[in-house]
């Protein structure tokens, strides 16, 4: 399937605690894909998938991309928090994880997510987004600086992986 065929097709929709079973596979799937070159780090593993679906906390959004009615895909936010205060930023939305599967890598369709995150996000009326993404994850890095985001510079290690991440923001 060609990518224009792909984000044609696409649907986006909310996702919801029947999807959770299929979204934690897919993103288990994705993150090993991931992470194949990199024999030092190891995957999340389903339950760390698991933890971050906090579907049940009433912020927390998740949009799901399918085609022909199969998952391919899908986004997760919430509003940003400051870590050292518990509080939340004001106008601040935080993109938590973004999953293609592999099987549809190259398909426009982490682009479609983004793009479509991005006005649920002005709908909320967000001014900011902002997200984290693996150092090594260059795919995303060029999707996400396709969409506007800029490279903060901020740079630390991941709580849940040994690997480094990097800020980027989006003003909106």
């Amino acid at each position: 399937m060609t990518a224009e065929k792909a984000t044609e097709q696409l649907q986006i929709r909310e996702g919801t605690e029947k999807d959770v079973d299929e979204l934690v596979d897919l993103a288990n799937r994705a993150d090993e894909a991931r992470l194949e070159p990199f024999a030092d780090v190891a995957p999340r593993g389903k339950e760390g998938f698991r933890k971050v679906l906090k579907l049940s906390e009433s912020d927390f959004w998740v949009r799901v991309a399918t085609l022909d009615g199969k998952i391919v895909g899908f986004i997760t936010g919430e509003p940003t928090i400051n870590l050292d205060t518990k509080e939340r930023i004001e106008g601040v939305e935080h993109l938590k994880t973004l999953i293609v599967d592999p099987e549809f890598w190259g398909k426009k369709i982490g682009g479609s997510l983004v793009s479509d995150a991005i006005e649920f996000t002005k709908k909320k009326g967000r001014k900011q987004i902002e997200l984290w993404t693996h150092e090594t994850n260059l795919r995303a890095q060029r999707l996400y600086e396709g969409k506007g985001f800029k490279l903060t510079g901020e740079r630390k290690k991941a709580d849940n992986t040994n690997e480094l991440i990097v800020h980027y923001s989006l003003n909106i």
